[in-house]
């Protein structure tokens, strides 16, 4: 969230044609959240203690469009997004010294597990499912297409059995398709698959649109997907505003959303035809019911 404040903060023009700039001071802890004070818009619940002040501190501390969060913040986050070590700084009303990191962009990795799990720890108590898991594979590999549901208590060790899973089928040729689902966006329409586009074109935080169009022009051509109709139906899913280099989809919405559905399983139907496909859903109990309507008729 203070990343995207900081970006869309710099895309406002303020007084005279200057750009605006954002700072943004991130801590965690405790805080006390009191009666409501002032009068009107400005009205607000009165919050209290260290965490708000550090917050506020390091905000200071932080420079224009950049984001500073305490050590405590890093802990939680490190891992899914790159930071850069600011040092210990003199705080007013700290008393000891606070360490600072300035939060450079989100890291690519690809779901919360592989974030948090860099190194894996050994499975244990898994085989027979696994085997299992690998036999069906085995029957995928032969031209039997297979679907499977993992189920379990949170926390049970499922992302860790499809590591695996897909650790194990990497010998052989494969695709391996991953999608992740997220209780943040179980409103936002296809934001799996969206995510997932942008992993494998390789989008990058600075990009603009030629070079994400070019990207994707080139994911394309690489799995051998037909471009011709879905290039601009997947450059408009990615609200890629390449103008000139494609003529965006003039659709009623119902048609618009069946032709781009049909495209996005087109391009795991071409990635099929050069090595079997593995494809996972992760977090699906978060699925957005747009992406829910194309695993359906995926399977």
């Amino acid at each position: 969230a203070g990343l995207a404040a900081a970006t869309a903060t710099g895309r406002l023009g303020g007084p005279g044609g200057v750009p605006l700039a954002a700072r943004v001071g991130i801590a965690t802890g405790l805080v006390i959240v009191g009666d409501l004070v002032g009068e009107g818009a400005a009205q607000e619940e009165a919050v209290v203690g260290d965490t708000p002040n550090l917050a506020a501190r390091l905000q200071a501390v932080a420079e224009p469009d950049s984001i500073v969060v305490a050590e405590a913040t890093q802990r939680l986050v490190a891992g899914l997004f790159t930071a850069t070590d600011l040092g210990e700084r003199e705080l007013k009303g700290f008393t000891a010294p606070v360490r600072c990191w300035r939060i450079v962009g989100e890291t690519a990795a690809e779901s919360r597990f592989e974030a948090r799990h860099a190194v894996l720890t050994p499975l244990v108590g898994r085989h027979e499912e696994l085997a299992f898991l690998a036999e069906r594979w085995h029957r995928a590999t032969s031209g039997q297409g297979q679907v499977l549901l993992l189920t379990g208590e949170a926390g049970i060790g499922k992302s860790r059995l499809l590591a695996a899973l897909a650790a194990q089928v990497a010998a052989g040729p494969r695709s391996v398709l991953r999608y992740f689902c997220s209780a943040h966006y179980t409103n936002s329409a296809l934001h799996p698959l969206i995510s997932h586009l942008e992993r494998a074109a390789g989008f990058v935080g600075d990009d603009n649109a030629d070079t994400r169009f070019d990207k994707l022009t080139t994911l394309l051509t690489g799995i051998g997907a037909e471009a011709g109709e879905a290039l601009p139906l997947l450059a408009t899913l990615l609200s890629i505003d390449a103008r000139g280099r494609y003529r965006p989809p003039k659709l009623p919405a119902p048609a618009l959303r069946a032709r781009t559905l049909a495209a996005l399983t087109r391009l795991v139907e071409a990635s099929a035809t050069n090595a079997p496909v593995l494809v996972l859903v992760e977090d699906a109990h978060w699925i957005d019911p747009t992406t829910a309507e194309w695993l359906e008729a995926l399977v």
